[in-house]
């Protein structure tokens, strides 16, 4: 197996250029003293096109079609054009108010040159050498770089898939896998880095916090589905922060969601310190207390102005309208606690709506309510207050000025807060306080079970989907759920089952289209794979199919052109996996075989299926696809040394046997290759080829 650290790779790409842009960017303005530095090139080079001056387009035109570097005079000011990697270029520099000198052709080459070399050493110097992300130094400048810039919007995301492995070669290679993986999903162009020993980091500036902790709970599901042991996510805004302090704070949340399960989350302290459902202090439970001592009913309604205070008006109003019959407690300038003494359910709502309507008659801001009841289940007298916490964070769903009694869907919203901040364990605790008030909830089964798997309770996770299943058999989450269940133990009849009537229930569903195509694949039914994961990758109806493994779904897609016959579709397909994905081995192998079979090239094939087992020697295919194309250039010795290798990892891989036989015997070497078709045929009875060729050895 080859050496997986990849230590000198002066190749650029497109990635490259993206990744490197800061440094370049400084680079050209030490050099040219230019006002401004751009690149063109990639997914939105229209766009950038389109913003030049209508005067440059064609010299960057120019340069892109040649290769040739460019200067356009407008005024004063020159800009110049320089062509950016080997050969064809992959992107164009453009310098905008360089140094007023003359730049002549030679001079302009000679720039080239410079930047070209500059590039190279910073890809070395930026990368690391087992993923192919960029490093800890690159993140430190980009991190620094936006520090200077006063940018503050998005959020680190500090992610740890610590390898299991038993000896350096395992570990390895779990980390490269993971590196594979993560690239797949956010591009290997994004701001993704790995620090080492599994630790990776994203600079995630696509919104606000919520939005990355959604981000990383899809994360953290993916990997659990990949078969990762265990990932956790620590994360912290990019706010006001030094870079140290940043990583600090990241890595101090990353402690805590250690704690938090095999796939735990959490957000840095000053992000994520405050409990969403705080109790009452010690002194107003003291005081509270006081009023249901003895007291065997009554209801608690917990008053929250819509909006932030800026005065004490609404406490005048809460004042004025409750008088002095109704015990209160103010606990801000926003928020009172209400005691209803021996109020059932019905007349708690009505006298929420005298209330409201009272209100209502001084002019003041809206106001929410969140109603809980004593007795509740099991529920203690000095939990109720709480409670009337979650019911408040219930009405929230309905908007401003509305209320809402705590009950089971309480449960299930109080549950999928803590869920979404990364606290498992304790949603679980209210996912089951909910399902004591009610058995029969759907969703709530639907939720305990997912919290469940992600603490790598599988048993305890079919049972939660079987009995939402009982109650609603064609509920697409518990199915959908219930059939990774069924994949994670190599159920696959089962697994198909549930995805396929999932698909009844949702057809444009990325993840579970993504899953039954490659289900379909695995089973060679290509046809079948083809419709779904063509969805898959071009129908904008299908959800997340943004933020989904667009790179496996194209690369499943060309497998089952592939399996069709349809090989200039597979190509295309496996070209657009590896546009998402360079480091994708196994696009990589498909296509050098596909290469080497269309005679499109054997030495790119030969190529593109050596990255390939660079990249993943651990999967036997990729070596018995290099050993076939090594074989149609006529390198006998290499495809059975390849051959060999297949067969050391996957000793009943029966098309490996039966090409190492054909050159045994084409090399004379009859007895080995009387033995290996043997071998075939004990595994596939009904392998025509191999029985024809065992006859003529015999004979």
């Amino acid at each position: 197996m080859a050496f997986p650290l990849v230590l000198r790779d002066s190749q650029i790409t497109l990635e490259d250029v993206e990744r490197l842009a800061v440094p370049l960017a400084e680079l050209a303005r030490a050099r040219t003293a230019c006002r401004e530095f751009r690149w063109i090139g990639g997914a939105d080079q229209e766009a950038a096109m389109a913003a030049l001056p209508e005067s440059w387009r064609a010299a960057v035109a120019t340069v892109a079609a040649t290769g040739e570097p460019q200067a356009t005079a407008d005024g004063d000011e020159t800009t110049i054009m320089l062509p950016v990697g080997d050969g064809q270029p992959v992107a164009v520099a453009v310098l905008i108010g360089v140094a007023d000198r003359p730049w002549s052709a030679a001079a302009l080459r000679r720039e080239t040159k410079v930047l070209a070399q500059h590039l190279a050493s910073f890809k070395q110097y930026y990368a690391d050498p087992l993923t192919g992300l960029a490093n800890s130094l690159l993140l430190n400048r980009q991190l620094e770089e936006l520090a200077a810039a006063g940018e503050h919007q998005g959020v680190l995301v500090l992610l740890e898939l610590y390898p299991p492995g038993r000896d350096a070669e395992r570990a390895w290679a779990y980390v490269q896998k993971g590196g594979r993986y993560l690239a797949s999903l956010f591009g290997a162009a994004s701001r993704l880095f790995h620090l080492g020993s599994g630790i990776f980091v994203l600079l995630w500036e696509e919104g606000a916090l919520a939005d990355a902790q959604q981000m990383a709970r899809m994360l953290l599901n993916r990997l659990r589905r990949e078969g990762f042991a265990k990932a956790h996510v620590g994360m912290r805004p990019l706010a006001f922060a030094t870079p140290a302090e940043l990583l600090d704070e990241a890595w101090q949340a990353l402690a805590v969601a250690r704690k938090r399960g095999p796939f735990g989350l959490a957000v840095s302290e000053e992000a994520g310190a405050a409990t969403p459902f705080p109790a009452l202090s010690r002194n107003e439970q003291r005081k509270a207390a006081a009023w249901w001592r003895g007291k065997e009913r009554f209801a608690l309604v917990l008053v929250r102005q819509d909006q932030e205070a800026v005065s004490n008006h609404f406490t005048k109003r809460l004042r004025t309208t409750l008088g002095d019959g109704v015990p209160y407690l103010l606990l801000n300038q926003r928020e009172a606690l209400i005691f209803l003494d021996d109020a059932d359910g019905e007349q708690a709502m009505r006298w929420v709506r005298r209330f409201r309507k009272n209100m209502a008659q001084s002019a003041g801001a809206s106001f929410s309510m969140g109603i809980a009841l004593y007795p509740c289940h099991s529920f203690t007298k000095a939990r109720i207050p709480v409670n009337c916490r979650k019911a408040l964070q219930h009405a929230e769903f309905f908007g401003p000025a509305s209320q809402a009694v705590f009950d089971a869907v309480s449960c299930n919203i109080s549950g999928d807060v803590y869920y979404n901040g990364g606290d498992i364990t304790r949603a679980v605790r209210e996912y089951r306080l909910g399902l004591a008030l009610d058995p029969a909830n759907v969703n709530l089964l639907n939720s305990l079970g997912v919290a469940y798997t992600q603490l790598m309770r599988p048993r305890m996770a079919q049972q939660c989907f079987e009995a939402a299943l009982h109650h609603e058999p064609g509920n697409f989450m518990a199915l959908f759920n219930l059939g990774f269940l069924y994949l994670h133990r190599q159920e696959t009849a089962k697994a198909l089952d549930c995805f396929e009537r999932a698909l009844a229930s949702n057809d444009h569903h990325f993840d579970l289209l993504l899953q039954l195509g490659k289900l379909y694949c695995r089973q060679k039914r290509f046809a079948e794979a083809a419709k779904l994961l063509g969805r898959c990758v071009t129908d904008a109806r299908v959800e997340e199919r943004r933020n989904g493994d667009r790179a496996a779904a194209w690369r499943l897609l060309g497998e089952a052109h592939a399996g069709l016959g349809k090989h200039k579709k597979a190509i295309l397909a496996f070209q657009k996996a590896l546009s998402l994905n360079h480091r994708d081995a196994q696009a990589l192998s498909m296509l050098g075989e596909l290469y080497a079979r269309e005679k499109e090239g054997d030495e790119i094939a030969r190529s593109l299926c050596q990255e390939a087992v660079a990249l993943d020697g651990g999967q036997s295919e990729h070596w018995r696809r290099l050993a076939w194309v090594q074989w149609t250039r006529g390198e006998a010795d290499a495809a059975i040394g390849s051959l060999r290798h297949c067969l050391q990892l996957d000793r009943k891989n029966s098309a490996a046997l039966f090409w190492l036989a054909r050159i045994y015997r084409e090399q004379g070497r009859l007895k080995e290759a009387h033995r290996l078709y043997e071998k075939v045929l004990r595994l596939q009875p009904n392998h025509a080829e191999a029985k024809n060729a065992l006859a003529q050895v015999q004979s």
